[in-house]
């Protein structure tokens, strides 16, 4: 037999076994839900249940302790329910996720770690300021910062400032005013003065369940220490780990929690006002920051600390740039790189997700998602209350598309995603599929739904709801809805996207304008285009990925094709960049070297003009002027070497839509056409989104209705020697 009849029968042979899964999915397709543990755990009913979730379709469980639970976490007696549970989930060929926690977020142990460890508390640094404007009516300041519990001056700190195209700037080496706290200060310039009070603040009690501390996960022994607190219990597991145990998850860890991802004030929790928040605002700090800072980066970090909500008049970045790369490193090899060496030593696998939407609140909480996700064996997200967002508001695609986006450029199998979780008791079966379908379409793969819960009792009803499990109405036909999602698992996990384009993270951006002038901006431009470019593209049925400068670094140039991340990976002939204003020198470098080799790379809004060093960087104008020229013109494709650049202007443009008109000159600029066509005969264009996938010498095209409007079409193929099949996801069927 030659080699081209051995690939075809290989290719077959591949195809039945993948409609073999498609009528029944294997466990590992099939929802694995939070199974919450939440009364007395008693070993008949434990093993009811077990059955009931394998009899309706479900493929796992992720054994969560949550509130209500009458066994204490890590007892004894509670690592015997683990342990039975795991019994009788292998003899079901069921699936089995630890979860490292009681209740969430992961760190606590329910708050009993930052009990008995006081210097393990996450701290956070608060900014407070005064003004001093020179004029008859001001002749000095009083510094009369009011002190509270559990915070520790760092500094006060008075910067000579200067207003400069409606912003104020700061001048270098401020004069150091600790000693002068609570007493008058008059400068000896006429200059205008901002003074900062910092301070190293313990986070409040409360913050996490049980009235506990969260945990410092900038501080590696505070870590290590929920490591062995935690996970070390799990040892007596051991025998099913790697196989009926497949791994560990961890919950919606920070290096700044919730707070800090909401907003940007201190939460001061108390009895009498729950929302009380301290003046100033808040970032990510940690015991002996200062030292460490100093140590690793080679300055003294205090003194520049007014650059974190002010830009600077000498026109330096480095220190908000270098801040938030230090602060993003300490965590994701602190937290996120230990607890996956623990999990590889023993043969598990590192799963779970953290705080995701806004890149704004990823900056906050993670400091650069993609390396975060980047730990995770599997890429994991959140996707709470119901509905997919809007087209004026597209809130919901950011958070997936960054995990999937991880998950293939990094060459990762699977995206998890816990589901359908705070949606009301009365969130529907029509609004869970297509809820799910768009999760699956962004490239969820493996579906965590949250919740099953073993007891409905009482106050448990109020923990987030619905619960997906015997409580609800529609548990008698729950069987359907699991095999549905374990098609839609199976597909996406067996397939491979091959899209043309990279939106590049405006990630940079947004540590540069997040703060200016003193003021939050919890909107910048950078990530509003970034999540309207994201729905616009999907209305235009363009696949993308997003991708971030650390990833850039390690791609492969493709000699007059494009940009590869892995060995046999897809390759990315398009690049949009949607108002990124800051880039590193290195990786403009390389976009002159990606346009030349046969790249298209695309501005949308601005130009990058600032480095992660200084403000109008003339190395980075230089690489700049190379690509787009001295006066780029609005949508003119410029030829450099064998590629392509294309400067899109957002201003004074007479359209109603500008970005999708950009997405309609994109879709021409891409390489390959799309496998099969339609002509709408009812619904309109943008109600119909497609997206391909590859599985051997064939290719799956999903398309999803994602409006409210009935849509019709009729098909058909670009070359006839196509043959189109249609696979039914609601039962086991197939039509040519």
């Amino acid at each position: 037999m030659n080699n081209v009849n051995v690939q075809a029968e290989i290719a077959h042979k591949d195809l039945m076994q993948l409609k073999q899964q498609f009528e029944n999915p294997d466990a590992t397709y099939r929802p694995q839900p939070f199974w919450f543990l939440n009364h007395e755990l008693t070993k008949p009913e434990l093993e009811s249940q077990i059955q009931s979730m394998y009899e309706a379709g479900v493929g796992g469980v992720v054994l969560h302790a949550r509130h209500g639970m009458q066994t204490s976490y890590l007892s004894p007696a509670f690592m015997e329910a683990l342990e039975f549970c795991t019994l009788e989930c292998k003899k079901r060929n069921m699936v089995v996720w630890l979860y490292d926690e009681d209740n969430w977020p992961s760190g606590t142990l329910g708050g009993k770690l930052t009990r008995q460890h006081p210097e393990y508390r996450m701290r956070y640094l608060r900014v407070e300021e005064q003004r001093y404007m020179h004029d008859a009516q001001q002749q000095g300041l009083k510094l009369d910062f009011a002190r509270y519990d559990h915070n520790e001056l760092i500094a006060i700190l008075a910067y000579r400032a200067a207003m400069q195209d409606g912003e104020w700037l700061l001048c270098d080496e401020p004069e150091d005013l600790t000693h002068v706290w609570g007493r008058e200060w008059t400068p000896t310039t006429e200059d205008p003065y901002i003074v900062l009070a910092c301070w190293s603040c313990e986070i409040a009690e409360g913050i996490t369940f049980a009235n506990g501390y969260y945990l410092d996960t900038l501080n590696p022994e505070a870590v290590q220490a929920f490591i062995r607190m935690s996970y070390d219990p799990f040892q007596s597991l051991q025998e099913h780990f790697g196989t009926t145990i497949q791994g560990v998850f961890t919950d919606e860890p920070g290096l700044m929690i919730h707070d800090g991802f909401f907003g940007v004030e201190a939460i001061r929790t108390a009895v009498h006002d729950v929302g009380a928040t301290l003046p100033g605002m808040v970032f990510a700090w940690t015991e002996g920051m200062a030292e460490r800072y100093q140590q690793e980066n080679g300055y003294d970090l205090i003194p520049r600390l007014g650059a974190l909500l002010y830009n600077m008049a000498d026109g330096s970045r480095s220190t908000k740039q270098q801040y938030y790369d230090t602060i993003t490193r300490w965590y994701v090899e602190g937290y996120h790189l230990a607890i996956r060496s623990w999990c590889e030593r023993h043969g598990l696998l590192y799963i779970g997700h953290t705080l995701e939407e806004p890149v704004w609140g990823q900056a906050r909480s993670q400091g650069n998602q993609t390396r975060v996700l980047q730990q995770f064996h599997y890429a994991g997200v959140d996707y709470l209350t119901p509905g997919i967002g809007t087209k004026e508001n597209p809130h919901r695609i950011v958070s997936v598309k960054t995990a999937a986006s991880v998950a293939q450029l990094n060459s990762k199998e699977r995206v998890i995603c816990e589901s359908f979780g705070a949606s009301g008791h009365g969130y529907s079966m029509r609004e869970r599929r297509l809820d799910a379908n768009f999760m699956a379409f962004l490239g969820v793969n493996l579906f965590i739904p949250h919740a099953f819960y073993y007891s409905f009792a009482g106050y448990r009803k109020t923990d987030f709801p619905p619960t997906e499990f015997k409580h609800a109405p529609h548990w008698p036909h729950y069987r359907a809805f699991a095999d549905y999602l374990g098609r839609l698992s199976l597909l996406g996990a067996s397939g491979k996207r091959t899209p043309e384009v990279l939106l590049l993270s405006p990630i940079h951006t947004v540590y540069e304008n997040m703060f200016v002038s003193g003021q939050s901006n919890k909107h910048p431009a950078s990530d509003a285009l970034f999540s309207l470019l994201s729905d616009r593209m999907l209305r235009r049925s363009i696949d993308y990925d997003y991708v971030d400068e650390s990833q850039l670094r390690e791609a492969s140039l493709m000699d007059g094709e494009g940009v590869r991340f892995y060995g046999d990976g897809n390759i990315y002939s398009v690049m949009i960049m949607p108002e990124i204003e800051v880039m590193s020198r290195d990786i403009a470098a390389q976009l002159v070297s990606y346009v030349k080799q046969g790249g298209t790379l695309i501005a949308v809004g601005a130009i990058p003009r600032h480095s992660e060093c200084l403000h109008h960087d003339p190395e980075l104008a230089k690489h700049m002027h190379a690509l787009f020229g001295s006066t780029p013109q609005h949508n003119e494709l410029r030829s450099i070497g064998k590629g392509y650049t294309l400067f899109y202007s957002l201003e004074n443009l007479p359209l109603v839509d500008p970005i999708d008109s950009l997405c309609e000159r994109v879709s021409g600029l891409l390489r390959k056409s799309p496998v099969l066509r339609w002509k709408l005969t009812e619904g309109q264009h943008e109600d119909l989104i497609s997206l391909e996938r590859v599985f051997g010498d064939r290719v799956y095209v999903w398309l999803m209705n994602w409006s409210e409007n009935p849509v019709s079409m009729k098909l058909g193929a670009i070359e006839a020697k196509y043959r189109i099949e249609e696979w039914a996801w609601k039962a086991e069927k197939y039509a040519s």
